[in-house]
């Protein structure tokens, strides 16, 4: 699933459109957006984050700013919107006027002014319809838009998820990384994680705390709090009635 991801993203990159990435709660798009922007002709310029969530970005003087307001800094690379919609509508029309204003007047072929990759909870048409996301920067944003896999769907990820988890809560504890014993990886690799790559970074940091050594382990994350969610579905396969059946059926004869 995230090889399906990163590849569609590579390619909406190289066209240089705007993005829209369809995020499930606790998934962090800043790193697919990274992608969007590595693969564009604007790879050589900034990539500038903005999370929508937070409240200094809300003030419109700033965005208005023509050295150092977002759209300023993001000036030939990217200008990547967390939660976009969490912007006041107001500085979302700001957005959508300057990049359209911009694209209007460059010479074509020319990778000046930013793109934008705006990551969104919801759909697109949905989000309007409520309010959160103004007119003009759900017609700016177009159609290309890109669903974001769950930790669940994309699990040859958690490996290296929690090894990096680990080697910051390491330094942060004693100055260097932890590593991570084959038997926290299964528990880790069975949970569901509904709350994706947010939860799995509260687990390994409250893990990280409770550990003794510098291996973390099932021990651990049991000190923790720490069990695996599994669904019935993945966890038990119930024997159909028509195999139990057959099951009785061949049975040998009882000898005489």
């Amino acid at each position: 699933a995230a090889r399906m991801v990163v590849g569609e993203l590579e390619r909406l990159g190289r066209l240089g459109a705007p993005v829209v990435l369809r995020t499930p709660p606790g998934v962090d798009a800043t790193g697919w957006a990274a992608i969007v922007h590595l693969a564009s002709p604007r790879s050589g310029g900034p990539f500038i984050v903005v999370d929508g969530t937070s409240g200094s970005e809300h003030d419109l003087d700033s965005w208005q700013n023509p050295e150092r307001s977002p759209l300023a800094l993001a000036d030939g690379g990217t200008l990547c919107l967390l939660d976009a919609a969490a912007l006041p509508l107001e500085i979302q029309e700001h957005v959508s006027r300057s990049l359209s204003r911009h694209g209007e007047a460059a010479v074509r072929g020319s990778v000046t002014h930013a793109s934008l990759v705006a990551s969104l909870r919801a759909p697109l048409a949905e989000l309007v319809e409520q309010g959160r996301l103004e007119k003009g920067l759900a017609r700016f944003l177009g159609s290309a838009e890109v669903a974001l896999p769950t930790l669940a769907e994309r699990a040859e990820d958690i490996r290296a998820l929690c090894l990096d988890a680990l080697a910051r809560s390491g330094l942060e504890k004693d100055g260097r990384p932890m590593g991570l014993d084959t038997s926290a990886l299964r528990l880790l690799s069975e949970h569901e994680w509904p709350g994706n790559d947010h939860e799995l970074e509260d687990v390994i940091a409250r893990a990280t705390r409770a550990a003794s050594g510098s291996v973390l382990t099932a021990s651990d994350l049991g000190a923790a709090g720490f069990s695996p969610l599994v669904s019935q579905a993945a966890s038990v396969t119930p024997i159909p009635v028509v195999t139990r059946r057959r099951m009785r059926a061949r049975r040998p004869p009882r000898s005489r």
